[in-house]
């Protein structure tokens, strides 16, 4: 960062230049990558597409290639209303297990 003529530490134009300077060093770099890859860009997580099954609130299967349990997952679309959660079945290396309020609902997960 190139250096800047200094602010008085408690005015407001300093306050707002310093938070931005953290929100730039926080963002850095963070990316989910792109679903065409199948993996997170520098987040270790793994893209995943599925479709709810034609009961509501029934378990189903939905792989990925982490390799390891993974902690949890994020729903970045849905091509319909449902809510989907974690079923109770435990999570293995190559499957987490959901149930979604909606049927027959296409969703995109990023599983982490």
């Amino acid at each position: 960062m190139k250096p800047e003529a200094p602010l008085q530490w408690h005015s407001p134009e300093h306050v707002t230049k310093s938070l931005q300077r953290i929100y730039r060093i926080l963002r850095r770099g963070t990316s989910y990558g792109t679903i065409s890859d199948n993996q997170g860009q520098n987040i270790d997580g793994f893209w995943a597409t599925a479709v709810t099954p034609g009961v509501a609130n029934t378990e189903f299967a939905v792989s990925h290639g982490l390799n390891r349990v993974p902690v949890g997952f994020h729903v970045m679309t849905k091509l319909g209303a449902t809510d989907v959660y974690q079923s109770t079945t435990v999570w293995t290396k190559t499957q987490i297990f959901l149930k979604a309020t909606g049927v027959g609902i296409n969703i995109t997960l990023f599983i982490f």
